[in-house]
Order: structure tokens, then C-alpha cells, then sequence
């Protein structure tokens, strides 16, 4: 049943993501032992509940532990190493989706070549998935920094070199950031770094928090006291500490120094991405800059104050919209710029001038929404490099 589903759906997956799972028949085999009493549950619950509510809240609360199995071996699954396969997204990559499963079901109907083909998939397997599972391919030893594919956000991962890092936002939802740090394997955060209490930075905040140590939550200035939708609760609640900084400060994490440049104030009068903590991180490859959503009245008044924005890698600032003046771009000329953007998004980011103008100036561009997560890297040579999950390693 599980091949059958994955025959009939995978063109549509690969149309629609631009992926083909290769996993998906194994974790459906994984979930198929809580698949009834979940379907049971699920039917008693809506009967219940159009009866006598409470009745049904007490049925949906026992679906609790089958749920939890299932989410969690999709989670895990979809969290392997090469656990799926890249291919063109719309009727190129359905169509291309149908061919290699017509070809595997053509190959499975014969014994002889069944027989050998298992044997030649089982013996790859043996020497792949262990190497693999062991020595992930990305983002390798030296990474210093990683742009995580979150979606329609920011969170990005800074190395500190004693085994922890530095996360500074968290995505729209905890799910992907929480995958992206378990790639990279981090189980300590020194500090989690939230720029501003927009969902798209900080919705995500669970998925850093929750399995892990978090040491302390930095915020802007007043932000703590603003926290109206209750975002910080979820760090206060487990007895993390909260603790906000403005332009001057200065934050220690392990061979990291990050500076505050901004926002000066505790409120700048623009609008709420013009409060954005803005940092400048001193890394082994060079200096990054990470300026947050802050538009172009926060980041004139950077420039106005005689900041030093000059930085090897920038975070573009808000997902590359065109609110960043290109006086800016020009003063920071990057040799890398990460733009954290989703998929089709509907805000049409990044801007094509405010790649135009990076990409002008020699600079290498390199986005989320494109490349998948991506990796600033130190080489053996000790430059400068980028890793792309969706492309492989890219020299600036």
C-alpha cells in the first residue's frame, strides 16, 4: 500500500517541492501500527465533540502518544542525510519524477533483474548510509556560519568552536529551525539571539528551545517588555534568562564577539523592522554582518553615525527587499550576501535591484529560497568559502 501510495503521489511531491522522497515508503511502514487507533480515535473525536464538546477533547487528548510517533518519524526521517533527491519543481520534475518511478516498477516485475538490483541497492547502501550517517556531506568540518532554510524568515547559526553556537532568529515555525540545528548537531546554545518579535523571526522560537540548552535569550531594546504575543514566554517559562541590549554592547560566545550596532535607541520612530538588533560578528574567515528586517531609516541613520558596516559576509537585510538603500549595500560591499527568503514567497523577495546592485559590486549571492541551507565555510586554504546544501561547495 505505502509503494503504491509513493507511485501515485511522487510525481505530484516533485511538481509541487521539486523533491522525491526516499524514504517516505519506509517511515509510512514506521507509522502504519498507530495508523487505526488513530483513525478510531479521530472518528470518536468528531462525534464526540458535536455532542458533547468536552467529551471530545478528553477522546483527542488520548490520540496524543500515536500522534507523537507519527510526527516524530516524519520529523526524523525527512531530517536524514540525502533523504531526498533534488529535481526540477513544475511539469518537468513530475515528469521526471514518473520516469524513475516507471523505471524502478519495470525493474521490480522481473525476478532475475529484482533479485540483482536488490542485491546492488543493499550493497551501496551498506557503504553509504553508515558514511553518510557519520560524515554528513554538508556542511563539513569549518563551518562558521549557516543560513537555515526556514521558509519565509530568518535563522542563522553561528559556530562558537567550543561545541556550542549562536542562534539569531528562529524562523516562522519551530519545525525547521529545530531540523536545521540538528543537522549541524547542536545540543548547547550560549546565546539565542531574537532581532525583532515579528513571527517571521521569532515564531519558531520552540524549535530552539525545546531538547536543548539555551543559556541566555537576547532581545532589542524595551522588546522584552513588549512581548505581546508572548513569544518570550516560552524562554522565561523554562527559566532561561531574558536579557535586552542596545548599540554599544558587546556579547561573548565562545571564540565570538558580537557587537550591537544598532538600534541606537529604544525606539528609532520608524516601523518595528527599524528596531532590529543589528551585529557585526568577528569570525576566522572574516567579519559578518547581520542588520536583521531594519530598513532603509535605520540603516541611513548606521551610516549617518559613522558605523563601520564594512563586512566580508552580509545577511541581507529583510529577506532583500528593496527597503535596503543601495548606499548601504555599497558601504558593506560583501564578498558573500545571504538572503533568507521562501520558496515563491508572495512579497516577491529578494528584490531584483538589490540583487542587481550586489551582484554589480562582484559580490556572490546565495539564497535560501534557491539554495536550500547554506554554509559559510573556512576552506583548508583558509579562505573563504560557501556551501550550498542544494548546490555543493561555491568559491566566492
Amino acid at each position: 500500500m505505502s509503494l503504491v501510495a509513493f507511485v501515485a503521489t511522487a510525481p505530484l511531491v516533485a511538481a509541487v517541492s521539486g523533491t522525491v522522497s526516499v524514504v517516505s515508503v519506509a517511515a509510512n511502514v514506521l507509522v502504519t501500527p498507530v495508523l487505526a487507533p488513530l483513525t478510531v480515535l479521530g472518528s470518536l473525536v468528531a462525534v464526540g465533540a458535536s455532542v458533547v464538546p468536552w467529551v471530545g477533547e478528553v477522546l483527542a487528548r488520548g490520540t496524543g502518544p500515536f500522534l507523537w510517533w507519527l510526527i516524530t518519524v516524519a520529523d526524523r526521517a525527512a531530517s536524514l542525510p540525502s533523504a531526498e533527491l533534488e529535481v526540477p519543481d513544475g511539469p518537468v520534475g513530475a515528469v521526471v519524477a514518473a520516469v524513475l518511478v516507471a523505471v524502478a516498477w519495470s525493474v521490480a516485475r522481473h525476478r532475475r533483474v529484482r533479485i540483482t538490483g536488490l542485491v546492488i541497492a543493499l550493497a551501496v547502501a551498506a557503504v553509504w548510509l553508515p558514511v553518510r550517517m557519520l560524515r554528513p556531506g554538508w556542511p563539513g568540518a569549518g563551518w562558521v556560519l549557516v543560513a537555515c532554510d526556514v521558509g519565509q524568515g530568518d535563522a542563522l547559526v553561528l559556530a562558537t568552536g567550543d561545541g556550542r553556537a549562536v542562534v539569531v532568529d528562529t524562523g516562522p515555525e519551530p519545525e525547521p529551525v529545530d531540523r536545521c540545528l540538528r543537522r549541524l548537531r547542536i545540543r548547547r546554545v550560549a546565546l539565542l539571539v531574537v532581532s525583532h518579535l515579528h513571527a517571521d523571526h521569532a515564531g519558531g522560537i520552540r524549535g530552539v528551545l525545546t531538547g536543548r540548552s539555551v543559556e541566555t535569550v537576547v532581545v532589542g531594546p524595551g522588546a522584552a517588555g513588549d512581548d505581546a504575543a508572548g513569544v518570550l514566554d516560552a524562554a522565561t517559562g523554562i527559566d532561561v534568562v531574558v536579557r535586552e541590549v542596545g548599540a554599544g554592547a558587546t556579547l561573548r560566545a565562545g571564540d565570538l564577539d558580537l557587537r550591537v550596532l544598532g538600534p541606537a535607541g529604544r525606539r528609532t520612530g520608524g516601523s518595528e523592522n527599524d528596531d532590529s538588533l543589528v551585529l557585526a560578528v568577528d569570525t576566522v574567515v572574516g567579519r559578518v554582518l547581520l542588520p536583521g528586517d531594519a530598513e532603509e531609516a535605520a540603516l541611513d541613520a548606521l551610516l549617518r553615525s559613522g558605523t563601520d558596516v564594512r563586512a566580508d559576509v552580509l545577511k541581507v537585510p529583510h529577506h532583500g527587499s528593496r527597503t535596503t538603500p543601495a548606499r548601504f549595500l555599497t558601504a558593506v560591499r560583501p564578498s558573500v550576501a545571504l538572503v533568507s527568503a521562501g520558496r515563491d514567497n508572495l512579497f516577491g523577495h529578494p528584490h531584483p535591484e538589490i540583487v542587481s546592485t550586489l551582484t554589480g559590486m562582484g559580490t556572490r549571492v546565495l539564497r535560501t529560497d534557491l539554495h536550500g541551507d547554506v554554509a559559510v565555510v573556512r576552506a583548508a586554504s583558509g579562505a573563504l568559502a560557501v556551501v550550498s546544501d542544494v548546490r555543493g561547495t561555491i568559491e566566492p
